[in-house]
């Protein structure tokens, strides 16, 4: 069996794995990137999904040179984004010219995924690349981390888990971790449509769940996330395009005409995953792995980016001080205590905007509308909500 010394182990090759990757390789440490699937698996994945960057994220990357590889010809700027209470024409407004800039820029999952993938194949010399990695030990002491296959073992002063909700690495740790199922499945595709969308992305609040609608570039088509029940989830999947676009039809009201289904409709089981603050020995927990939420606000990847720009931040701090060790455990301990309350608050926020749209019930129905519009006219609420929103 080889053994192989790193400084750093990513064990996740997701967009956010990758989008790890590329902002620490700037550090000039040595890098193993792992992941349980084949390449060949991960580049022909099928990904449905469009996510928006946030303004914060997007300045980030810039910072660290690497917006051009989000940018490109099918991006998408958000320009209001319209919230309301089931089909309700009273809604909460957010416009970009209160911000000065998009609501969020849409971009292909897919498209992403692959020019990070490939820039860091042809840019970095740092980085070691393990796919069908099945780790069959891993241990963690005062010096470094030790991750084992049936062939090879890794060393590393810095392990980060960026492994999903279902992390291998944090269920082997046996971290404190709260979960809550929220019996609910989110179906995403993408639409086209006659009219065009005018940038307008939109959240609509339903008794099953959300229906989001994320304007994509060109201006007819979207990406859509809808929240059902599991079984409506299941009985839905299982009609014909046209039966399935009836339905559509309704959920897309006031907004999208004669939506027809691209490709086939993708679906997630949706739950809430939250490791609160883990100080454990040489392991930082990134993105989902540590705080999978709802998508209700579309925050879950730029969440993750600011855990990198903390992470990258505190290893610029051990530079200038002259400390090679990226895994000291009081940088452990300063990533944690300045990712505690952001995190915090938009996992509650979003589990416990969930728990009041998500139902059918008079009182909270009548409440809800009543704070909507009231939200509307208040400045400063709304401006709190979009700073919130856009990372800043």
């Amino acid at each position: 069996m080889s053994t192989k010394n790193y400084d750093i182990i990513i064990f996740g090759s997701g967009i956010v794995g990758l989008t790890l990757a590329a902002c620490l390789d700037s550090h000039g440490y040595k890098i193993a990137l792992l992941d349980r699937e084949a390449k060949k698996t991960l580049d022909k994945k099928e990904e449905q999904r469009a996510f928006a960057i946030a303004l914060g994220s997007k300045l980030f990357l810039e910072k660290k040179e690497l917006w051009n590889l989000y940018e490109h010809k099918d991006i998408c700027p958000i320009e209001k984004i319209h919230v309301m209470d089931g089909y309700d024409e009273n809604h909460l407004e957010f416009n970009q010219d209160e911000v000065g800039a998009p609501l969020g820029l849409m971009l292909y999952a897919e498209t992403i995924r692959d020019r990070i993938a490939k820039h860091l194949e042809k840019a970095s010399k740092n980085i070691d690349y393990y796919y069908e990695f099945n780790c069959d030990d891993f241990e963690t002491n005062g010096s470094e981390v030790t991750i084992k296959s049936k062939s090879q073992t890794l060393k590393a002063k810095l392990l980060l888990a960026v492994d999903g909700r279902g992390s291998f690495i944090r269920n082997n740790l046996k971290l404190k971790t709260h979960f809550h199922d929220y019996e609910q499945t989110a179906l995403v595709g993408t639409l086209k449509h006659d009219n065009n969308h005018n940038n307008i992305a939109v959240e609509r609040f339903l008794p099953h769940g959300p229906f989001a609608m994320l304007p994509l570039h060109g201006g007819k088509q979207t990406s859509i996330v809808w929240t059902e029940t599991p079984d409506n989830a299941k009985r839905i999947l299982n009609l014909k395009n046209p039966e399935i676009e009836e339905i559509l039809e309704l959920k897309s009201q006031n907004y999208l005409d004669e939506p027809k289904i691209v490709g086939k409709l993708q679906s997630f089981p949706l739950n809430v995953v939250y490791s609160p603050q883990n100080i454990y020995h040489r392991t930082i927990l990134i993105g989902d792995a540590a705080h999978g939420m709802h998508p209700l606000a579309g925050q879950g990847f730029n969440v993750a980016v600011r855990d990198i720009e903390a992470l990258d931040k505190i290893l610029d701090q051990l530079r200038f001080s002259n400390i090679s060790d990226p895994g000291d455990n009081q940088a452990i301990k300063e990533f944690y205590s300045q990712r505690k309350l952001d995190i915090f608050s938009l996992v509650a926020a979003t589990h416990g905007i969930n728990a009041i749209f998500s139902n059918n019930l008079p009182l909270l129905n009548k409440a809800r509308k009543l704070g909507i519009a009231a939200a509307d006219k208040l400045p400063f609420v709304k401006s709190f909500m979009l700073k919130k929103a856009a990372g800043l």
